[in-house]
């Protein structure tokens, strides 16, 4: 939080790239819908408290995609050569991919972060994520909200010894107007 953050040379505004106004192109359904989760945040009904006050999850951070926030904004990253682990620092969320041209789950086995499956388009490793568990959609610490027909596909490129360039598209119709993208780096630390 002490710099503002660079992309491909440009300093950035906002993580999101298309729409160009950088805003979260959400459909009047898609308003709706974020305004009654909002609606029920707080104390009133524990079952709706956003999972992070629970310490059952960060929120959405872990991804995907992955959303940075206030603090707490370390991951972890560890491929083997079959699945690619990401570890976020706030309640230590683990997220699995699965690589090597692994099987989808059935649709009925939605899992917290979803499906996740990835594989190598040379020196990027794309991800595409689908299944997300209802009660997962909403992410209050951005506000994101995405339903359980969800797309994300995410994209990590290593672009110098210290940075990948993380990119990712999302593509729902219950809840954009428009599939919407966006892209940050992550910078590693000692």
């Amino acid at each position: 939080g002490t710099k503002f953050g660079v992309v491909k040379g440009e300093t950035r505004t906002a993580w999101i790239t298309d729409p160009p106004s950088g805003k979260i192109p959400y459909s009047e359904a898609g308003r709706k819908l974020v305004k009654a989760a909002e609606a029920k945040l707080g104390y009133s009904d524990p079952e709706f408290r956003p999972l992070a006050d629970r310490c059952l999850a960060t929120g959405g951070r872990t991804g995907p995609p992955m959303i940075n926030g206030l603090y707490n904004n370390h991951y972890q990253i560890v491929q083997t050569r079959d699945h690619l682990v990401i570890s976020m620092e706030q309640n230590r969320d683990v997220r699995v991919v699965r690589l090597n041209g692994a099987p989808r789950l059935p649709p009925e086995m939605r899992r917290w972060m979803g499906d996740s499956i990835g594989w190598w388009e040379g020196d990027t490793l794309v991800v595409e994520t689908i299944n997300f568990v209802p009660g997962d959609a909403f992410k209050p610490a951005s506000p994101l909200l995405v339903s359980h027909h969800a797309k994300v596909m995410e994209r990590f490129t290593r672009v110098s010894a210290s940075e990948i360039l993380y990119a990712y598209t999302v593509e729902d119709p219950e809840v954009f107007s428009q599939t919407w993208r966006a892209e940050m780096i992550l910078s590693s630390t000692p």
